[in-house]
């Protein structure tokens, strides 16, 4: 057994950025794995790049390379790094439009929810205006429009 102290691979932040290109792991836009060395994730592709692990002290680290090959390797690994960054904002980018588009659903069930609200007082109104109470006729008539109105703008804001 040698003196020398031993090297332990380490798990990186809950694995949410690659440590190759330093962009986050996002498997809806672009796949990952773990190193079945150590754990550390990694996207396919710069996993694919490396040919290895990164990680200091992991079993399956990679060798390393000449000084061409050292630079060739980095452009690669700055194209990458730079395609996983527009295939993530591009991602981010279609969810917040999602997330809008849905609350402004939600807020056009709420008025439709509303204007049902609204004809059920207009047809209680009618109701008591039936019975003899005039004066209610006339609200009754006006809750008929309120409801109407708060319907169309419901309908309105639920179409895409």
């Amino acid at each position: 057994m040698s003196d020398r102290p031993r090297i332990t691979a380490r798990l990186a932040r809950d694995g949410a950025t690659c440590p190759l290109c330093r962009t986050d792991l996002v498997d809806e836009v672009l796949p990952s794995e773990a190193c079945a060395g150590c754990g550390v994730r990694y996207h396919q592709d710069c996993a694919r790049e490396l040919g290895g692990c990164a990680t200091a002290g992991c079993p399956r680290q990679g060798e390393p390379l000449a000084a061409d090959a050292a630079a060739e390797r980095d452009r690669r690994r700055a194209s990458i790094a730079a395609d996983h960054d527009r295939r993530l904002r591009r991602f981010r980018a279609q969810r917040d439009d999602d997330r809008r588009a849905r609350r402004i659903d939600d807020l056009g069930l709420t008025f439709q929810l509303a204007a049902l609200a609204a004809a059920a007082l207009a047809l209680w109104l009618l109701w008591r205006a039936a019975r003899g109470e005039v004066e209610h006729g006339a609200l009754a008539m006006g809750g008929l429009l309120l409801a109407a109105v708060l319907y169309g703008v419901g309908s309105m804001l639920s179409r895409r």
